[in-house]
């Protein structure tokens, strides 16, 4: 194994062990554990947890940029159907959404809570979803509103993430997505 593929072994366990015990409760012993490195070899790659959760948000942003790349390549899709697309990939797994809440919402929180450098870093996984969102609704004439309609399109798919997440039920979560999605067909 390279030492690239042990990297990236890290940062996806950190990645599943964050999203399944949250910051605090991630340690660097369960990380190595989940990605079968030893112990010692995750200091070589990561001197601290905030380094390793620095390398997860960049993961989790990565992640959010290959969907919008996927999305954005469906040829012939009208801004519309893209966005409608963006809340359709939340109701495909909506049972882990419901067992372990929104990978990006809950590490978002986690490290807004966090009193580190992180603090400043986790607006990223937000501001990626807004952004290619507000280009979406400008696509649409949403001129002025583009960015207000976008932060009220991801506002609304966290809060229906949290609802389901609360209730453990997935078919609240994707009966509320697919209200929001039906608005949009109304674009």
């Amino acid at each position: 194994m390279t030492a690239v593929d042990k990297r990236e072994r890290l940062i996806a366990a950190a990645a599943e062990v964050i999203h399944a015990r949250g910051y605090e409760g991630a340690t660097l012993a369960l990380v190595a554990s989940e990605a079968a490195i030893p112990l010692g070899n995750v200091y070589y790659y990561f001197k601290t947890k905030d380094a390793l959760a620095d390398a997860v948000i960049d993961a989790r942003r990565d992640e959010l940029v290959r969907l919008f790349a996927t999305i954005d390549a469906k040829e012939g899709a009208t801004p519309a159907q893209r966005l409608r697309a963006f809340v359709v990939a939340f109701e495909e797994n909506a049972e882990v959404l419901v067992r372990r809440g929104c990978p990006f919402g809950a590490l978002s929180r986690d490290l807004a809570l966090h009193a580190g450098d992180l603090r400043g870093r986790v607006d990223v996984l937000f501001e990626v979803q807004i952004a290619w969102a507000a280009v979406q609704f400008r696509k649409l004439g949403a001129k002025r509103r583009a960015r207000e309609r976008a932060i009220e399109l991801v506002s609304g798919i966290q809060g229906a993430c949290l609802v389901g997440l609360a209730l453990g039920d997935a078919d609240v979560l994707r009966t509320t997505l697919r209200s929001i999605a039906r608005r949009l067909d109304d674009e």
